[in-house]
């Protein structure tokens, strides 16, 4: 996984697709962007994909 790269994932809720627009090894997080707005998410709520979970 690289800033830039576009992910997609479906879930039972519903379909996102996002951008990832920051990953820091230093702080384990991921940031994801998703339209207009940021999520950041630890690596620990990742899966194995590198999926949000």
């Amino acid at each position: 996984m690289k800033s830039g790269s576009s992910v997609y994932w479906p879930s039972t809720r519903s379909s996102n697709l996002g951008q990832i627009v920051k990953v820091d090894a230093e702080e384990k997080e991921v940031v994801i962007r998703y339209d207009q707005r940021e999520v950041v998410y630890d690596f620990g709520e990742l899966d194995e994909e590198g999926v949000p979970v």
